[in-house]
């Protein structure tokens, strides 16, 4: 099996936890308003969360298109990952600030919504999203891996 398949399969995987964060962020995010503090908490704005998502999909489908069409597709594939991977790790550490946040609230209800994404989700998708980029960029800038 090919480095870029391999890169595929940990794309989709990521995709797959993803997926379930989102769901479990924006339904407790529509059941609980936002908590006002005399600081705002550091929560995950949506914008961001939309941005992650959308540039993900977009590199996933022209990463397909380089695997399947034209090799030329990794081109956009690879700056989009870069992009989500950045993304990605401003939501980590927005994340990793709403638990603290969460501990200091009283009720549960008063917590950042993400701060009650489980955390072996994110740090599975967080892990899987590391392989994705190093497996990309393998397959990327070594020849003939298309």
């Amino acid at each position: 099996m090919s480095i870029s398949l391999l890169a595929l399969f940990s794309w989709l995987a990521t995709a797959s936890f993803g997926t379930l964060l989102v769901y479990l962020w924006a339904r407790r995010a529509a059941a609980g308003g936002r908590p006002t503090y005399g600081r705002p908490p550091p929560y995950i704005p949506p914008w961001l969360v939309v941005t992650h998502v959308l540039l993900a999909a977009g590199g996933l489908a022209a990463w397909v298109a380089a695997l399947v069409l034209l090799d030329e597709f990794a081109y956009f594939a690879v700056p989009a990952l870069l992009l989500v991977a950045l993304a990605g790790a401003s939501m980590f550490v927005r994340w990793l600030g709403s638990r603290r946040a969460r501990r200091v609230a009283q009720p549960l209800t008063r917590a950042p919504s993400e701060s009650r994404l489980p955390t072996v989700a994110v740090v599975g998708h967080g892990l899987l999203g590391v392989t994705t980029v190093v497996l990309v960029l393998l397959s990327y800038f070594l020849p003939h891996n298309f």
